[in-house]
């Protein structure tokens, strides 16, 4: 799996666990004000990955920066380890998921009619 597929997936599964995370809402619900929810804290994740290609790792850790939906973005170890006779990277990296603003999100339709 590339890191940019391993990325989209990554990016997927905190989205998921994010809205598993979202309270119940209550019954008295119309009396508690519209909290905005993106003052969560968000969720703490890590990742621990393996690469060949020391640019492609590096790559990855910007396109994480770069997402409006994952922030504090900290690479806590990387390491030269030999795995089937090559040399590879094993790195860990931990972050926060968050929800970004509605500004971010864009729709797309599920089917298009052909005419």
């Amino acid at each position: 799996m590339t890191l940019a597929r391993y990325a989209r997936v990554l990016l997927a599964l905190a989205v998921a666990a994010a809205s598993l995370a979202l309270p119940a809402p209550h019954a008295d619900a119309k009396k508690k004000p519209v909290v905005d929810t993106t003052a969560r804290p968000g969720l703490l994740f890590q990742v621990n990955g393996r690469t060949v290609d020391i640019q492609a790792y590096t790559r990855f850790l910007r396109n994480l920066e770069a997402s409006p939906w994952i922030s504090e973005v900290t690479p806590v170890s990387a390491q030269t380890i030999v795995e089937h006779e090559r040399a590879v990277t094993a790195f860990t990296i931990k972050a926060r998921f968050k929800q970004a603003d509605s500004a971010y999100i864009r729709t797309a339709p599920l089917s298009q009619s052909v005419r």
